[in-house]
This record gives structure tokens, C-alpha cells and sequence, in this order.
């Protein structure tokens, strides 16, 4: 038995060795390793939201689904490229080749996609799940470069990256979650990446950077949020088939110039950043933030220091604000510009972090008109939230970042909680205590004058207003010429201080009630106390007013006025609290249902603040803010050099949004970037999608209500309007309605403690 059985096993193996020797094409496959590739580019597509919210028409947002067609449009080049997919974390997906009820991996092709491997239901919120994912891609597809591309939501430090919407839990996949799946890919596999990038919101961190620094030579992301369409796949993939040896940097300068192109294409630059850091070069940047917090962290135990840097945290520019209604902030501040704000107070501190930022942000896209001082890399530090601020320190601490900053932020955000007490205000003046009645004509910024004879004579016109205006209302007993008034050349005002006549340029003119009402708007103010003359020119074949010089005026008639200080309504802060104070806005009510509710229209900051005395003084003058022709509810966000950022609450065909808006009050023009639906409360992520007004949307104004009988508040709809051409479609202000108004001011410190004065009640007349 035992040699027949030698026997056959003998002749099996002579077998086997025959079919080797005859088949070696089929021996080389069975046994060869890959082929080594120039690049692998491993894409974690998470859809979510982004991919399955239903649009409303029956489909659903497709982002997911749309950048694959973009990788299709280049696809793997063997040797050169391979470009692999892993799905997934979705309840549907546009792309129905795709199943939602399964995670699968699939290796991209030019125009195809190849179904790879099912790897079931998990978690792709889960750290097990991206380290199964990378070490079964780098096995399969080994490159002598990797890529790894994040694909979903983000949160900032705190908050981390995208959520599986299969699973209830609704977590997220924290940096501590993701340094776990790097660290365990990298020890079983030995993989190291040439990039890392995040294809989400938020995500350009210098926490973020210090999580993949020992993973990673180069990373790439966003300080704010990002648009819906996200990265342009197609020409990142080109570059690498046209250079397979191109290093990181260059890479990654290439991703960001993609995604700025489409996003020119998708007109959302304005929300686009995107900044590619030598991930080797953060630890620099990290000590010199070390230093800084050492410094000030021993600073801030004297109230004068807190004050001051706090004021310059506030000052700021931050990411990820929701505001608004909808108000909720992820407390991520630029880091360059956190130091320009500090700099006064530890200027080799400051220049030491902006020295050494320089240096690892090797390529930064120019800041976009939204968010003008982004200089590569935020970091946490608690200013707006205080409510979250536990939570956040919470999922902070499990980054395990540099301890000496930890240890900063906690201390100096626990001083910031227990601030409670915000400023205090002197006794209310008198106009705080009595209504004040406005005609819509007349009221505030306008200046309006009796009526007069328009018979050549000097004539001292009564005028009641508050300082600083530029606008002046003539009322005539009779009509004027419409073609004396508008030439130019025809009306000149002089500013006869200290008896010099100062001429001043006129802006515009405007001539109506059957040619009876003139009002000028001058590029200069008229100030209480001051006396002015308007000369006007007789007829039209009468001499110039003036001459080239500008003095000699005749043959006109001549009006002299003096404008007369009005009462303005007015606070006083205490003065141990002036330098507390980190905004102040006007906030204006409308009574209404028998004045037992009222309705608010919002906030701004146009008022008159006078930091050595404390005194604010109001600026309103009967007009709001009108979009669509339709008056809305208003919330300044922010403002950089003119340009101011704000926040409407609206719903836009039905759904909950804010519309943001940037004002340029140099140009005098409106740019609206979308709706945005803001931080998810539950699971900390930022809303990737601003949303562009089309054509035929219908928005509808909301505005917060307050019921005075029950003590109760709710939202409330405005009147809704439809968007005809959205390119046309700007801020403009308009006069209120007749009606019963609420004003007073909203003092918020440097702590976001909010103070609010006494309101007052206005009566605008026709």
C-alpha cells in the first residue's frame, strides 16, 4: 500500500510539473506580485447627505455620484495610475450601478467603473473601516505613491469627518479616529502617503496636519467650508498620466488650482479655500503657537491682558459660523490672522507663528472674497460657542495635541465661560424713556426742510436731524425748472465755517412732486452747528454758477441754512466697561396684530460709538433692507474693509436656510453667495452645500416673533417672493411703512455676553 501510494503522488507531481512547463504564461500569474504603478489615488467616498438629500424633483443631489464621473473621465492607466473607490455610508445614490445597502470598492476606469469587492453593511465612520480600506488597496494596487482622498462633511479639529447616514449614532470619524486607522495601516502595511487630503469642510487644521504629519509628506484642505461640487477629479487625474513623478506639492497646488477653476465655472469662488502644507515642516508651527500661549496663558491671569486678547480672538477671522437664526460656530480661527491680531501685544510671539506658517504652507489659494485672511491653517480656540465649549474641549483632548496648547485653551476658555457678567450701562437719556416720532421723510440720516419761497432771497431754513448726513430735502412753493436743477454746473453748496466757503461735490439730485421737492446727496456730511449755502442757477441762459475757480457765484438764487442738533436716542456704557465691549448693533422691531406682537427685522451695526466717553448713539433713519422688494430679516455676520457679511434667514422653496450675502460698501454692490443650512446640531458637520438661487425659486423671508399677551416667540414667514434673474438681485434699502417700530442696541463683549439697552418706540408717519 504504502508504495502504491508513492506511486501515485509521483505521478501527480509529474503531472503538475508538465502543466507548469507547458503553461508558463498561467504560472507567472498565479504567483507574480501587482504590477508596481507610478501612483495609487485611494478615494474614502463617503455620500451621505451629500449624495442621497432628494432635490425635490424626484432625484437626489448626486455629488458623490458627479465627481465619479469626473474620475471616469480619465480613469487607471496601468503602471501609471490606478484610481480605487470605496463606497459607501449612503441611503442612495444617483449613480445606480452603486448599492446603497453594501460598502464596495471599485477600481475606476476610462469611462468605468469595475465592481472589485463587497465588503457589506459597516460603518464608514468607523477607524476599522478606512484601515481596511487603505491596507486592501496598497496590497492590491501597490504604487510607488499614495494619495489618500477623505470624501465627505467636516467639523474643524473638534469635530473630525463625516458620518455613516445608515447608522443611527450619528458619530463621527474624529482625528483621533483617523490616527488610529493610519497608525494601523502604516504598521501592518508600511504604507507612506504623498498626500492626504480632505474633500470636505473645514478640514485645513493645523490639529488635522499634526494627526497625518508622521503618515503623510504633504496634506491638503479647506479652512472653510467647501462648495457641493467639491474637487475637479478629472484635471488631478491628468496631471498625474502627464507627470507620474510628480511630488505632492505639486500635486496637491494642482488640486486646488482644479477645484478653483470649477468653482469660477460654478460661480462659488467666493467660497473656495484650499491650502497645500508641507506636512513635515508643521512641528515649527506648532512651538511657535506653544510660545505664544505660554506667554499669554501666564498674561490673562490680569484682567487688562484677558481684555486685550480676547479682543483680538474676537477680531479674528473665524470658520464655519453659522450665525443668523441658525446661529452655531465651530470656534476655528486663522491662525496668521489670529496672530496679526496679537501682535501689539507679543510681537516676536506673533512674528515667530507667521514666520514659521510661511514656511509650511507651500501653496495657498488667494483668499476668496468671503474670507479675506485666510493664510493656510486654523486652530481651535473657543470665542462664540460657550455652550459647546465643554463638548468641543471634550473631543479635543482625545487628539491628544500639544499639551501645553491643550492646556491653554481650557484655561483660557474656562475664563471665558465663567465671564458671565457682560457690560453695564449708565442711567438711559431721556429718549429711552418717551416715544420718538419720524416721518419716513424726515427722520434720522435725512435732512428736511420747510417749505419756502424760491424767490432769490436768503432764507434760513429750519432743519431738525441727526449729525452726519449727506442728504438734503428742499421742499419750493412752487415748481422749479427740471433743466436748471440738472446740469451739474447749475447747483453748488459751499460750507461757510469760520467764513470760508468750502464747496461740496454733489453726488445725485433727485427732482419730484411735480418738480416741488429737491433732494441732493453730497459726497461729504453736514454736521450740526455748521451754516451752508445752496446756490442755485436762475434759468438756463443765465451765466455759469461759478467760475473756474470755483468762487465767484451770481446770478442765481441763494438759500442759506444752519443744521440744528436733534436728540438722537443714546447709552452710555460705564466706563470701567469701554473696553469690553467687542460689537455693538441696532436691533429694530415692528409692532403688529394690534401692536401685541412683534416681529424683527434683524441687526446691524450702523451706530455712532464713542470709545472715550462710552455714549452710543443710534443712526436709524426710517429705512431697512429690502431683497426681492421685500424687506427681510438681517444679522451682520462680519466685516472686512467695507465689505460686510450677513446672514437672512430665509426658507428657500420650503426648506430652512440662511441666505449669505456680502455687501461691499466700496462699490456699493451685493454679492450673494447661497443658501446654507449651517452646522448640523447632532452631528457637529458643516453643511457642504451653498446653495445657488436659481430662476423660479421662491424665497420666503423668516423673522423671529415675540408675543407680548403670551410671552411666547416663534418664527414667522414674511412674504414670499419668486427669483426672476438672480445675478439682479441685491440689498437695497427702502423706507419702512407707516407704523409702530421698536429700536435699542445689542451690546456683546469680548466674553459673548450680550447687554441690551432699554428700546424705545418710533412712529414713522407718511
Amino acid at each position: 500500500m504504502k508504495s502504491k501510494h508513492l506511486k501515485i503522488s509521483f505521478g501527480l507531481f509529474w503531472a503538475l510539473c508538465m502543466i507548469f512547463v507547458m503553461s508558463p504564461a498561467s504560472f507567472a500569474e498565479t504567483v507574480s506580485s501587482p504590477e508596481l504603478s507610478s501612483y495609487t489615488f485611494m478615494v474614502y467616498l463617503n455620500g451621505t447627505d451629500l449624495e442621497s438629500e432628494d432635490q425635490g424633483d424626484g432625484t437626489v443631489a448626486g455629488a458623490g455620484s458627479n465627481d465619479l464621473d469626473e474620475m471616469m473621465a480619465i480613469g487607471s492607466e496601468p503602471g501609471v495610475l490606478n484610481v480605487v473607490v470605496q463606497t459607501g455610508g449612503t441611503k442612495q445614490w444617483r449613480n445606480t450601478s452603486i448599492s446603497p445597502e453594501t460598502n464596495q470598492r471599485w477600481y475606476i476606469k476610462n469611462n468605468e467603473m469595475e465592481l472589485i469587492e463587497d465588503v457589506g453593511q459597516v460603518n464608514m465612520a468607523e477607524p476599522e473601516t478606512l484601515k481596511d480600506f487603505i491596507i486592501w488597496t496598497a496590497t492590491e494596487y501597490p504604487a510607488e505613491k499614495y494619495v489618500l482622498a477623505l470624501w465627505n462633511h467636516g467639523g474643524g479639529a473638534h469635530g473630525g469627518y463625516a458620518h455613516d447616514e445608515l447608522f443611527e449614532d450619528k458619530s463621527t470619524l474624529s482625528l483621533a479616529d483617523i490616527r488610529t486607522a493610519l497608525e494601523q495601516a502604516s504598521g501592518q502595511s508600511g504604507i507612506a502617503f504623498e498626500l492626504i487630503g480632505f474633500d470636505a469642510c473645514l478640514m485645513a487644521t493645523i490639529e488635522t496636519a499634526y494627526i497625518v504629519s508622521p503618515f503623510t509628506k504633504y496634506f491638503i484642505g479647506s479652512e472653510e467650508t467647501e462648495p457641493g461640487h467639491g474637487w475637479n477629479y478629472t484635471p488631478i487625474f491628468q496631471k498625474i498620466l502627464d507627470d507620474p513623478t510628480i511630488s505632492g506639492d505639486k500635486l496637491g497646488e494642482a488640486i486646488a488650482q482644479g477645484f478653483r477653476e470649477q468653482a469660477l465655472e460654478w460661480d462659488t469662488a467666493d467660497e473656495t479655500t484650499l491650502s497645500v502644507i508641507n506636512a513635515k515642516k508643521i512641528g515649527p508651527v506648532i512651538e511657535a503657537l506653544e510660545a505664544l500661549v505660554s506667554k499669554a496663558g501666564t498674561d490673562i491671569d490680569e484682567p487688562a491682558a484677558y481684555v486685550e486678547f480676547a479682543k483680538g480672538r474676537n477680531k479674528a477671522e473665524d470658520y464655519g459660523n453659522s450665525g443668523g437664526a441658525h446661529g452655531d460656530s465651530t470656534d476655528m480661527v486663522d491662525i496668521g490672522n489670529l496672530a496679526k491680531q496679537l501682535q501689539n501685544q507679543h510681537p516676536e510671539e506673533t512674528s515667530n507663528i507667521i514666520s514659521a506658517l510661511n514656511n509650511a504652507v507651500v501653496f495657498n489659494l488667494t483668499p476668496p472674497e468671503k474670507k479675506p485672511n485666510a493664510t493656510g491653517l486654523t486652530v481651535y480656540l473657543p470665542c462664540k460657542d460657550k455652550e459647546g465649549f465643554e463638548d468641543k474641549l471634550t473631543n479635543y483632548k482625545e487628539i491628544n495635541f500639544s499639551p501645553v496648547y491643550t492646556e491653554f485653551i481650557e484655561k483660557y476658555g474656562q475664563i471665558v465661560v465663567s465671564d458671565t457678567t457682560g457690560v453695564e450701562l449708565e442711567d438711559s437719556n431721556p429718549a429711552s424713556t418717551s416715544d420718538q416720532e419720524n416721518s419716513t421723510a424726515g427722520s434720522s440720516n435725512i435732512l428736511s426742510s420747510a417749505a419756502s419761497a424760491y424767490n432769490g432771497e436768503d432764507i434760513t431754513l429750519p432743519s431738525k436731524s441727526f449729525s452726519n448726513s449727506n442728504i438734503r430735502v428742499i421742499n419750493f412753493n412752487k415748481p422749479v425748472d427740471a433743466n436748471t436743477i440738472f446740469i451739474n454746473e447749475n447747483i453748488y453748496i459751499t460750507n461757510d465755517k469760520n467764513g470760508t466757503s468750502t464747496p461740496f461735490l454733489i453726488e445725485k439730485y433727485e427732482l419730484t412732486d411735480n418738480n416741488t421737492k429737491l433732494t441732493l446727496t453730497t459726497k461729504d456730511y453736514f454736521e450740526p452747528g455748521e451754516t451752508y449755502s445752496i446756490y442755485i442757477k436762475k434759468d438756463i441762459s443765465s451765466k455759469e454758477i461759478k467760475s473756474t475757480d470755483g468762487k465767484t457765484l451770481k446770478d442765481n438764487y441763494k438759500m442759506v441754512f444752519t443744521i440744528i442738533s436733534e436728540d438722537r436716542f443714546e447709552i452710555k456704557i460705564k466706563e470701567s466697561d469701554i473696553s469690553k465691549v467687542n460689537m455693538i448693533y441696532s436691533v429694530l422691531g415692528q409692532y403688529y396684530d394690534n401692536n401685541t406682537k412683534i416681529r424683527f427685522l434683524g441687526m446691524d451695526n450702523d451706530v455712532d460709538f464713542d470709545e472715550t466717553t462710552g455714549i452710543v448713539r443710534d443712526n436709524f433713519d426710517g429705512t431697512w433692507v429690502q431683497l426681492g422688494g421685500q424687506f427681510v430679516s438681517l444679522f451682520l455676520m462680519d466685516e472686512n474693509d467695507g465689505k460686510y457679511s450677513y446672514s437672512v434667514p430665509i426658507k428657500l422653496n420650503g426648506q430652512d436656510m440662511d441666505l449669505q450675502i456680502i455687501y461691499d460698501t466700496n462699490t456699493e454692490t451685493t454679492s450673494i453667495l447661497g443658501a446654507w443650512k449651517g452646522i448640523d446640531p447632532d452631528t457637529g458637520l458643516s453643511d457642504r452645500n451653498i446653495i445657488k438661487l436659481k430662476a423660479g425659486d421662491i424665497i420666503t423671508p423668516m423673522f423671529y416673533s415675540y408675543d407680548l399677551v403670551t410671552d411666547k416667540d416663534e418664527d414667522i414667514p414674511g412674504e414670499p417672493f419668486t427669483v426672476q434673474d438672480p445675478t439682479k438681485l441685491e440689498l437695497q434699502g427702502d423706507y419702512l411703512p407707516q407704523g409702530e417700530y421698536l429700536y435699542g442696541f445689542y451690546i456683546e463683549d469680548i466674553a459673548q455676553n450680550d447687554t441690551c439697552s432699554e428700546f424705545v418706540d418710533i412712529s414713522l408717519l407718511d
